[in-house]
């Protein structure tokens, strides 16, 4: 019976690895409408919270005057969500994740070498753990590439597939032995076009 489930809980991990491959490989279309970016973290950290573990406090400094953005609400909660869940898995008891959200600010664009005039929001996720070393910034958004031992090395290929399907850009920016730091910009899009 024992080994019947853990036959069943192995077939279930095989299935997601499976999908999420396919995600990674063959995206599916985005399903966009106007959202408020600041409602959907508010849903993740509430959804999220009790999941993470009770030693890890999550903190949210939302701007409150941002304009909507046209997303796949999904895949984007899902994106955060994946990114939340790996910091757990790096922060000791009394850790803290702190979710940012604002117009991106000259600096941040200037990471990722975009204009002056292009608008976009910023979304920080930045946590408590020992962060990530620079041989590995860029290596955690190849699939099958994971720090973590029982990692599979999907999750943050997928979510930079997501945030790229949005027009959009993603980093991690920390310091190692401070935590990781993952900045991720959003497009406004005006009407009439992008």
């Amino acid at each position: 019976d024992d080994l019947i489930q853990r036959l069943d809980e192995r077939m279930q991990e095989t299935d997601s690895i499976i999908r999420s491959i396919k995600d990674y490989v063959r995206p599916n279309e985005l399903r966009l409408s106007k959202e408020d970016i600041n409602s959907i973290l508010s849903k993740i950290a509430q959804d999220i919270e009790p999941t993470i573990g009770k030693s890890i406090s999550l903190k949210l400094n939302l701007d409150k005057d941002l304009p909507e953005l046209m997303l796949d609400s999904e895949r984007i909660s899902r994106a955060i969500e994946e990114i939340i869940q790996n910091a757990s898995h790096f922060i000791r008891d009394g850790g803290e994740i702190f979710l940012r959200t604002g117009m991106a600010s000259s600096d941040e664009r200037k990471r990722f070498s975009l204009s002056e005039n292009q608008q976009l929001i910023a979304i920080e996720i930045i946590d408590s753990g020992i962060g990530i070393m620079d041989v590995d910034k860029e290596k955690i958004f190849y699939p099958f590439y994971s720090t973590r031992a029982a990692g599979t090395g999907q999750g943050l290929a997928i979510v930079a597939t997501d945030i790229k399907l949005h027009g959009g850009f993603i980093r991690e920016i920390g310091k190692y032995g401070e935590g990781a730091d993952f900045l991720i910009l959003l497009p406004i899009y005006k009407k009439g076009g992008s």
